[in-house]
């Protein structure tokens, strides 16, 4: 759907053809939010998904899939650049040694504090590891020089904001009768219905905790 057919959909819903007691810019709003909301509740099911396999994403998320080649410096890789990250996916690195860049698993803090204490858990060029700390993204096995080609890192944007027809939804149509169920819980919120808005937040979580491509 256009945002123009979401927003139709929640006058629908809203039983408001034209502007009168909402304004298109307040519904805009409720899509927005509405949004943010799906991409952040996918976001945690796809940390859990990818402890099985690391480089898992929701299908209705793959729009928002972009990259950034960073250069390597000794110590670490700045990720300041990048100010629309939500999370990262994975890395393509290359070492000094290896013809051809290789993916690179990311892993949490804790995971790397194990690893640089555990020595026979060190990962190789063969299979890196790769974790981030603030804005730096530390490499493991960490190269001896830098790279000339630096590495490119893919990661999860932030998504477009909803403020006009003009606006093309970053999620995927398989989302949208979601993102329009949880607009109108706002907008029943905001209307006092305390009661129907839980209802319908209800069940846009339900289709929300089923999805699963």
């Amino acid at each position: 759907m256009t945002t123009a057919d979401l927003l139709q959909r929640l006058r629908a819903l809203l039983d408001e053809s034209q502007t009168g007691y909402y304004q298109d810019s307040e519904l805009y709003n409720f899509l927005d939010d509405s949004q943010n909301y799906i991409v952040t509740f996918l976001l945690s099911k796809m940390f859990e998904k990818q402890k099985i396999n690391p480089y898992f994403v929701f299908n209705c998320l793959t729009p928002l899939i972009t990259g950034a080649n960073l250069d390597y410096t000794d110590g670490g890789i700045s990720l300041v650049s990048i100010t629309d990250m939500l999370d990262s996916i994975y890395a393509k690195v290359q070492y000094d040694d290896m013809d051809d860049k290789l993916f690179s698993t990311k892993i949490d803090e804790q995971k790397a504090n194990e690893i640089t204490e555990n020595t026979f858990l060190n990962p190789t060029v063969l299979n890196p590891k790769y974790y981030i700390r603030g804005t730096t993204m530390y490499l493991l096995p960490e190269p001896e020089e830098a790279q000339t080609r630096g590495v490119d890192l893919f990661y999860i944007k932030k998504p477009q904001a909803i403020t006009s027809e003009l606006t093309t939804p970053d999620l995927t149509d398989d989302v949208h009768e979601i993102l329009i169920q949880l607009a109108f819980s706002y907008a029943l919120a905001k209307d006092g219905r305390s009661q129907d808005s839980d209802a319908w937040h209800n069940k846009a979580l339900i289709k929300l905790n089923i999805y699963d491509i």
